[in-house]
């Protein structure tokens, strides 16, 4: 099951305006990933989501896979830059492909953390890949 689709934007609270005059796409506040450099926002479709993402400190995103991923697809209209699919397989999924498994958090609006675990980043940020993996837990 598709997880989300990242989209890659220079502002992300810009995007998510247009996103919902254009589109009518409500998004919800996401939050700040720590040590990307990058913060997001969620537009909700059933299931799954798209999440516009920026870089918000580019000393961080630099040192971020992520972050160097959305700030080389970031611009004014936004770039679909990668989909995660969702999956309870994660650690299988690793070992046959031969990628590292990464734990993942940022900050809710409420102060609450989300957590999760994804594999493939790293590879479907260099193109090597289609999708990145992610297990996150649902409350």
């Amino acid at each position: 099951m598709i997880d989300h689709v990242a989209i890659a934007v220079a502002d992300v609270a810009g995007a998510a305006r247009e996103m919902e005059t254009r589109y009518g796409l409500a998004s919800l506040e996401g939050g700040r990933h720590p040590g990307w450099g990058t913060a997001n926002r969620i537009v909700p479709l059933g299931d799954t989501y798209l999440e516009p993402v920026s870089v918000i400190d580019e000393a961080e995103a630099r040192e971020s896979v992520f972050g160097r991923w959305v700030a080389s697809g970031a611009s004014e209209r936004g770039h679909a830059i990668g989909w995660a699919v969702r999956t309870d397989e994660i650690d299988a999924i690793a070992r046959r492909l031969g990628v590292t498994v990464r734990a993942g958090s940022r900050a809710m609006p409420g102060g609450e953390l989300l957590q999760w675990r994804s594999t493939g980043m790293e590879e479907a940020a260099a193109g090597r890949i289609a999708p990145f993996h992610r297990v996150e837990p649902r409350n």
